[in-house]
Order: structure tokens, then C-alpha cells, then sequence
């Protein structure tokens, strides 16, 4: 954006980022700390068992998330160690988060299947592959699934914190776009599979919206797989919140060498690794990463997590649609041509579908705007018009 469109543009995409970043490691970190409660009080659902000063810590009302704190305090103590101590961290859980989602996936198929006995014929178990039927809920409809999948790109968060960290790459033109496609192609694989898994498992209405997975496994008697997939998604999950720290580091360090934001957060310190007596020759950018882990912290002590879901996706979706632009803008543009006019000296010979076919009526730059002002409008169409005719034809004019 800073290149190829200008200030206005890159500081519009920083704080898209910031929320897709930083906003989303706060609210990851919240969600583990709603996990978190319910794996400490499985069993005890009435908290007579608990002590009352635990019972009060874990949840003391108005909104606050003491757990969600403390994950976002040590992802960010474990950042303030060093690029090697974090990558190790990394590579850990990420290799024991992938065990664990092939767990819950081939196990939620195999209770499905019916191909394990069942412990007791008068209370049969809720998994089959019936639960599949109907496929589109009727109550849902294709409004229902357009709406989910807008929530759902929330899922997706994270291919692009690749790019952030490209710096840290022995060889970022070969391994980056080699990296972002294999991420997106296991990441949308997996996910699709999981959701199949854990549905095929129970009745959508019946999943649990804070523990999907490990109670779907204890609904069909399966407690050591409930116990194993609950413990493995407090033990993986600030995985995720490691990782947007790291990378909402990363563009403010980025920013701050372009000038955009303060240089303290472009400030490079040198000092032993607190795992480690060997001097650090890399530096850590540790001004910057104690800042944002204070905000990210205050955010997942404070902000609940359904005032930043929507938010995030839809700051994310508009950075996307920005990045497209800005591809388009470097592959067509001309050097005599400004972003927002003068196509007076365009060479024709680029390509037939370049800004050639639209320059006597606008600019590249021009039919770019539109576009995002037409995909605003189609969004809004279709998110606060009643009338479901007026609402479709108007998004899909837009569209």
C-alpha cells in the first residue's frame, strides 16, 4: 500500500492488520480463557467443589477474562525471550496441535461410522452421519450460510502472518508464496474436516459453543477423548495468540522504518537470552513487543469477545480487498500515471485486460475505488435490508 498507493492507503492497511493482529490475539486469548474455566470446572457443574476465592479468580464478572490475561501475558514473556526461543516454542505446539486436530477429526468419523460398539443399547449414542441430514438447515438457507462464512473467515486469520515474517526467512522469494499456499490449502482442508467431523458427531443445535469438540466426545461416552481434546486445547491454543503478537510486532516494526509510527518501535536491542548465557547477535525488538503485549493484554483482560469478532473479519476482508488493489496497481501501472488520474500517456500494448479497456471513461486507481465502494455496499445490503428479494438483487447489482 505504502508503494504503490501512498501514505493515506498504508496507514488505512496498518490498522486493518492491527485489528486482524492484535485484535485477534486478544480475542483468541479470551476464548482459551473461556476453555480454560470450562476444563477447570468439567465435573463440576454446580462449583460446590471448588474453591469459592478460584471459583471468584477464574470468573469474577462485568466482562473480565483474568485467563485470557495471564496466556496473553506469557505468549508475550515468551516473545521478550527471543526470535529462537519463540520459534522453538512454535514448532512444539504446532506440531502437537496438528496430532491433536487429526485426532479429533478421525475420531469424530469413526463414532459416526458406528464401527465401535456401543456401551449401553438403551442410551445409544447421538454420532451418525444422519446428523449430516438436511445438509443446509432449513432455518439457514443460503443467507445463513453467506453469513457464516463471513464469520468464519475469522478462521482463516493467519496465512498472511507469513508475509509479516518474511524477514525472519533464509530465502523469502522462494519459500513466502510457497509457505502462504500450502498454509491456505491445509488450513481450509482441515477445517472443512473438522467441521464435518464434529458435526457428523453431534446435532449442530447440541455443540457446544465454548468446547465443541471435547464435549461432542463426552456425549458419546468417549471420556478419554473428551479429558485428552480438552487438555489439548489449552496446551496448543496460545499457539495462536504467540503468533499475532510476533506478527503485529513485526508491522509496527515495519511501519516504524517507513516512517509511519514512532521509531521506539523500530528500536533493535542486543542483550543475553533469558534461555541462554551466549550474547544475542540478532537483537530483539523488545520496546515494541512490551507495548503491544500490554494492549493485547488489556484487550483480552477486558473486551469481550463478540464486540471484536465482526470487527476483525471485516477489517480483514477490506486489507485483502486493498492488497488486490495495490497487486493490480503494481502489474498495470505506468510511471506517468498517477493512482487517481491522467491516463493520457498509458502504453496499450500491457495487456487487453489492463487499465487500457477503461481509460477513456476512468483510471485504474478510479475503478479500483469503485469496486471496494461496491463491495461495501453490497455487504450493507445484505446485512440490514428486510426484505429478502430487495435484499439479494441489490447485493448482487453491487456485486
Amino acid at each position: 500500500s505504502y508503494i504503490t498507493l501512498g501514505e493515506v492507503f498504508a496507514i488505512m492497511s496498518s490498522l486493518c492488520q492491527t485489528l486482524e493482529y492484535g485484535g485477534s490475539a486478544a480475542a483468541v486469548a479470551r476464548s482459551w480463557g473461556e476453555k480454560f474455566v470450562d476444563w477447570v470446572r468439567e465435573g463440576h457443574e454446580d462449583g460446590n467443589d471448588i474453591p469459592q476465592w478460584l471459583n471468584s479468580f477464574l470468573d469474577p464478572g462485568y466482562g473480565i477474562n483474568p485467563m485470557g490475561g495471564i496466556i496473553a501475558v506469557v505468549c508475550t514473556l515468551v516473545l521478550l525471550c527471543g526470535i529462537q526461543e519463540s520459534k522453538m516454542a512454535t514448532n512444539v505446539v504446532s506440531s502437537t496441535k496438528i496430532l491433536l486436530i487429526l485426532f479429533m477429526i478421525v475420531g469424530g468419523f469413526v463414532l459416526a461410522s458406528g464401527v465401535v460398539p456401543e456401551n449401553d443399547e438403551n442410551n445409544p449414542r447421538p454420532a451418525s452421519f444422519l446428523n449430516w441430514n438436511p445438509f443446509v438447515p432449513p432455518e439457514f438457507g443460503p443467507v445463513g450460510i453467506v453469513q457464516g462464512s463471513s464469520i468464519l473467515f475469522f478462521a482463516f486469520l493467519g496465512y498472511d502472518c507469513i508475509c509479516n515474517l518474511s524477514g525472519e526467512a533464509k530465502n523469502p522469494v522462494k519459500d513466502v508464496p510457497r509457505a502462504v499456499l500450502l498454509t491456505l490449502l491445509v488450513d481450509g482442508l482441515v477445517y472443512m474436516m473438522a467441521a464435518l467431523s464434529l458435526t457428523a458427531m453431534l446435532p449442530y443445535k447440541q455443540i457446544s459453543t465454548i468446547s465443541g469438540f471435547p464435549r461432542a466426545f463426552g456425549a458419546n461416552g468417549w471420556i478419554w477423548a473428551e479429558k485428552l481434546s480438552g487438555f489439548g486445547e489449552i496446551v496448543t491454543l496460545p499457539l495462536v495468540v504467540l503468533a499475532s503478537v510476533q506478527s503485529q510486532t513485526r508491522l509496527l516494526f515495519a511501519m516504524s522504518k517507513d516512517k509511519l509510527v514512532h521509531s521506539l518501535f523500530g528500536k533493535v536491542s542486543f542483550s543475553k537470552s533469558c534461555c541462554s548465557r551466549k550474547e544475542d547477535k540478532i537483537g530483539n525488538i523488545s520496546s515494541n513487543i512490551r507495548i503491544c503485549g500490554i494492549v493485547v493484554v488489556l484487550l483480552a483482560l477486558l473486551v469481550p469477545f463478540q464486540y471484536m469478532d465482526d470487527l476483525i473479519s471485516s477489517g480483514a476482508l477490506f486489507l485483502f480487498s486493498l492488497t488486490d488493489c495495490c497487486l493490480l496497481t503494481l502489474r498495470y501501472k505506468t510511471r506517468s500515471e498517477s493512482f487517481l488520474g491522467n491516463t493520457s500517456d498509458i502504453d496499450d500494448t500491457v495487456s487487453i485486460l489492463s487499465i487500457v479497456a477503461v481509460k477513456e471513461h476512468l483510471s485504474l486507481g478510479r475503478s479500483l475505488v469503485l469496486l471496494n465502494v461496491f463491495s461495501l455496499l453490497s455487504g450493507l445490503c445484505f446485512a440490514y435490508i428486510p426484505i429478502s428479494t430487495v435484499k439479494c438483487s441489490l447485493a448482487i447489482t453491487f456485486a
